[in-house]
């Protein structure tokens, strides 16, 4: 069955809007922001310079050119993208390339300060300078001119370089999971989007294409599509001589000569809304069968709004698009608060896009979507709920409370979009020239005397007429043998027809708890006493013991934020617990987080949250070798803080519901977010000593999912918590300290001692002797990557020691420097390298300091000339480090590394935002309290020598474990 999408438009155009909107004349187009030096030359090249008086010294320049993937051939896959890599090559005005180290130390520039994305509609190459450096300026210009006007070289050398970098990127970004939104999403997309037509969901077909196209089919994009009449120039920052800019961009670019017999630029979009309605079916064959459910599909409802997109030009299409996002909003909030239940079957998802917005199967503009992701065969059950919210919303409407909180957080934007950043503009001239969208003076209040005189009867009136009955694209996905890849587009259709036609009630939002804690509850905690420590002389902050034992921290701040933090934190962790315990114990602050506290499951109290003005965090965890809670709010709110804290201490929910929905959410986040690279990570630490395993999405957590049981993990979650004698609390922020005393009297002078006798063995693994280096390790690959192609080379260097402030920050500059040229130097030496890492510092719960470098690696040829780039991988990394020892670095490379490490710490270090971080350092590992003039003519005095001496200790073959994952 084809839908009749045209009788849809009709409708949309003969009522999308009220008499207010229509008094708009449709052709008006609305005149471009004065404020913009606007050009187009007679090549067709496009040009905005947008003179600014903003605080920073930043110029952010940015050239677009028009089509990106979505104008590929059929033979071209992810050949947008491949190009963007060979801009960064050798050109006309830069034989070695705008990126070479010795090119940037000339523009005095840093690796990241040159960037490039590519997008279905458009790529974008992005050069950030400061103000004052009018030669890298002219050089930023002269690029983007080879880059627009034919000058880049595209040899078959450079190319046959970088295939291996595009390999590894394809490799790192391509997820192991087996979500079955992602596995099905580009193979859909191709089906019902013309602009999407050659795309390729299969990582090996990618990998293949890499590494066998011909350079000539590159070549052919880059002359079919680089080329003036698709290119703009965008310039933001505070620009002294607007003029005087304009007549060097005329100069350079007017030379490019207009195209003969250009190849015709093709609007997928419009191709993509004016063919019949889409409908798709995927059926999914897992590569990893397990974790997963197999009865889980994936609903995408895609509805075209062509009539807003013929008037973006216009200030109707700016009043629909607004309008369009407070729908969606609305639908969203609905949503979510339906679906507040624990073992749901389904989650609805939507969004209506407009630039650089996709979701799920669509990208192209002026889309509404509805994703619904169903599980135990709820297909049916989901789709009709989603339709039953939306003909909801369109018979009733919104409601009075709904409608004043929409109302005022986009009034809110709009005020705190008057004061524009750099990339701000870039992306508002970006959509003019993409788009034709409307670029009026103060956009972001243009408007907003209409919008602020819109009452609940026009609002509603105008969102109903914007909603539409059926989708015109549908999109299924599910795995082999699900009974729904039988059904038809008819039968879908006929879900949403019936469930539109159904009879429905109106909205009646869920209620909002009155408080967190009964008032009678509240007066019954009496204020326990304690003992003042007085002020301490490093910290300045005021001590308490209070009479169950908990050390009490307070260092108010003079600041008008008025936000208060806490931190309590004890020594003991799940390592208190052996076997089956420990994973019960290691789980248990999330278990509870879901359940919630006393009477309140965790959606009625994110409900209370949500209901007053500020809101406020609270966040108990259970780490390997530490327990606590953290907690933020304003200080009007600081008691809801309290009683939070005081509730998920002392009155943790239970609820097998809730602990059954964890384990599935745990499960599913698994499947979706599992990577090699952080099962690598985990088996770093545990070979070189170090228990602090990450949990988050790792092979190690979903093997200890069976031993969670709920009754150990409360037990072992109130034990950990009932140590108020091990606890501190450390409290920062703008607040009346008398005020607080009372609250931590109240709250935390209640909270019982049920020490147990069970220790903690997190002191056993400091100073943990390791065995000389080097050493290499070889790390399986887990079960789930097998066959993948890459590999991840690390290494770590670990000095055992004690802790000293001026280490630390000799061994930052230290990393920084080699975080720095691992960007520059691998990428320039041939070698199939996406993104080197460095990190590192001290780890405290080790006693050591640990300085670690990451590549992910793919090399190219037979195993002997994979062995080969291997052996240079290696040879170029320890190079680098040799020259870093040596003092044979560039001067400006140097500067730009301590003028990033004085940032760190002379001014980032002593922010109050970070006053609670440094308390916390101070009384959990005794480290110094420092003095700001005292770190301030440290970072003065240190030079090269400083940081050839740390590398010298630190980076020597002794301290150094390497590990390799895949081949």
């Amino acid at each position: 069955m084809k839908f009749n999408h045209i009788y849809f438009i009709l409708i949309l155009i003969g009522t999308a809007f009220s008499m207010q909107c229509q008094k708009q004349p449709n052709n008006d187009t609305v005149p471009l922001d004065q404020s913009i030096r606007y050009g187009k030359l007679p090549n067709g090249f496009t040009y905005y310079i947008k003179p600014t008086s903003s605080p920073s010294d930043k110029i952010n320049m940015s050239l677009i050119l028009k089509g990106g993937s979505s104008i590929q051939d059929m033979d071209q896959i992810d050949i947008a993208h491949f190009m963007e890599h060979m801009a960064f090559k050798s050109s006309e005005n830069f034989p070695l390339g705008i990126k070479a180290p010795n090119q940037l130390d000339s523009l005095e520039m840093e690796f990241r300060d040159i960037t490039a994305f590519t997008s279905k509609y458009y790529t974008q190459y992005v050069f950030e300078i400061s103000e004052k450096n009018l030669y890298a300026l002219k050089k930023g210009i002269l690029w983007f001119k080879d880059i627009v006007g034919g000058g880049l070289k595209l040899t078959t050398k450079e190319i046959d370089a970088e295939r291996g970098v595009l390999i590894q990127e394809r490799i790192g970004k391509n997820s192991n999971g087996a979500d079955l939104r992602e596995i099905s999403r580009i193979e859909l997309q191709s089906k019902i989007d013309p602009g999407a037509r050659n795309w390729q969901n299969d990582l090996n077909y990618h990998l293949e294409y890499y590494r066998t196209f011909e350079p000539d089919i590159l070549r052919r994009y880059y002359n079919d599509w680089y080329r003036p009449d698709l290119g703009a120039l965008m310039i933001v920052g505070n620009i002294k001589d607007v003029d005087g800019l304009e007549a060097m961009v005329k100069k350079r670019f007017s030379k490019i000569p207009t195209p003969r017999n250009p190849r015709r630029w093709k609007n997928t979009d419009s191709i993509y809304f004016n063919q019949e309605p889409q409908f798709a079916k995927v059926a999914c064959t897992p590569e990893n069968q397990d974790n997963i459910d197999k009865q889980q599909v994936i609903l995408h409802l895609g509805y075209r709004d062509p009539y807003t997109k013929a008037k973006l030009h216009t200030e109707v299409g700016l009043k629909r698009e607004l309008l369009w996002n407070i729908l969606s909003e609305a639908l969203l909030i609905r949503t979510r608060l339906e679906e507040e239940q624990y073992n749901m079957d389904f989650s609805t998802f939507n969004k209506y896009l407009t630039y650089n917005k996709a979701f799920g199967i669509f990208q192209a503009r002026n889309m509404f979507t509805i994703f619904i992701d169903n599980k135990n065969n709820s297909a049916k059950k989901g789709t009709e709920n989603a339709t039953r919210l939306l003909r909801q919303l369109y018979q009733y409407g919104l409601l009075e409370e709904e409608w004043k909180m929409l109302k005022k957080e986009e009034l809110q934007q709009m005020d705190n979009g008057k004061s524009k950043s750099g990339s701000s503009w870039i992306k508002e001239m970006s959509s003019h020239f993409i788009y034709g969208e409307a670029l009026p003076e103060d956009k972001s209040t243009y408007l907003k005397d209409w919008f602020q005189g819109l009452s609940l009867a026009q609002v509603n009136e105008e969102i109903k007429a914007l909603i539409p009955a059926m989708p015109d694209d549908i999109g299924i996905a599910a795995y082999e043998g699900n009974s729904v890849l039988s059904l038809n587009e008819n039968d879908i259709r006929s879900w949403i027809k019936n469930a539109w036609n159904a009879p429905v009630q109106a909205y009646r939002p869920p209620e909002i708890p009155e408080n967190i804690m009964q008032e009678n509850k509240v007066l019954s905690l009496t204020k326990r006493n304690f003992t003042d420590k007085g002020i301490n002389q490093d910290t300045g902050a005021h001590e308490l013991v209070l009479d169950n034992g908990i050390k009490v921290v307070l260092l108010p701040l003079n600041e008008d934020s008025r936000k208060v933090k806490i931190h309590g934190f004890n020594p003991h962790g799940a390592q208190c617990f052996e076997g089956r315990d420990y994973f019960s114990a290691i789980h248990a602050a999330d278990i509870v987080l879901n359940a919630g506290i006393s009477d309140k499951n965790k959606f009625e109290i994110n409900r209370y949250l949500s209901s007053i003005k500020n809101k406020v965090k609270v966040r108990p965890y259970i780490d390997v070798a530490e327990t606590g809670i953290n907690g933020e709010a304003m200080a009007e709110n600081m008691e809801a803080m309290f009683q939070l804290i005081y509730l998920y201490i002392r009155e943790p929910r239970k609820d097998p519901d809730a602990f059954s929905d964890w384990k599935k959410s745990s499960i599913e986040n698994y499947v979706k977010w599992h990577m090699p690279r952080n099962d690598m990570a985990n088996a770093m630490k545990s070979l070189t000593g170090d228990y602090n395993i990450n949990y988050n999405n790792t092979t190690a957590m979903v093997d200890g999912l069976p031993e969670v049981t709920i009754d150990k993990s409360y037990e072992h979650y109130k034990d950990l918590f009932g140590r108020t004698r091990d606890f501190t609390f450390t409290i920062t922020g703008d607040y009346d300290k008398d005020v607080v005393i009372n609250m931590v009297q109240q709250y935390l002078g209640n909270l019982p001692d049920r020490a147990s006798k069970k220790e903690s063995k997190s002191d056993y693994q400091k100073r943990i002797k390791l065995d000389n280096g080097p050493i290499l390790y070889r790390i399986p690959v887990p079960d789930y990557a097998e066959g993948n192609e890459g590999m991840v080379y690390a290494e770590k260097y670990i000095v055992t020691a004690n802790f000293g402030w001026k280490e630390r920050i000799k061994v930052d500059a230290l990393i920084t420097m080699i975080r720095n040229r691992l960007l520059t130097v691998l990428r320039n030496h041939d070698l199939s390298v996406y993104t080197p890492a460095a990190s590192g510092g001290y780890n405290f719960e080790c006693a050591r300091y640990e300085i670690s470098l990451r590549i992910d690696f793919n090399a190219m040829g037979t195993e002997k000339e994979k062995d080969k780039k291997f052996r240079l991988l290696q040879e170029t990394i320890h190079q680098l480090l040799e020259e870093i020892k040596n003092g044979t670095i560039n001067k400006n490379e140097v500067e730009r590394v301590f003028k990033e490490i004085d940032g760190k710490y002379s001014t980032g270090f002593f922010n109050n935002s970070r006053i609670d971080e440094r308390l916390y350092e101070y009384y959990k590992y005794d480290a110094t309290w420092l003095d700001k003039t005292e770190v301030e003519n440290y970072l003065r005095s240190l030079d090269i020598e400083d940081v050839m001496e740390t590398a010298k200790k630190y980076l020597n073959k002794n301290h150094r474990y390497e590990f390799i994952m895949g081949k």
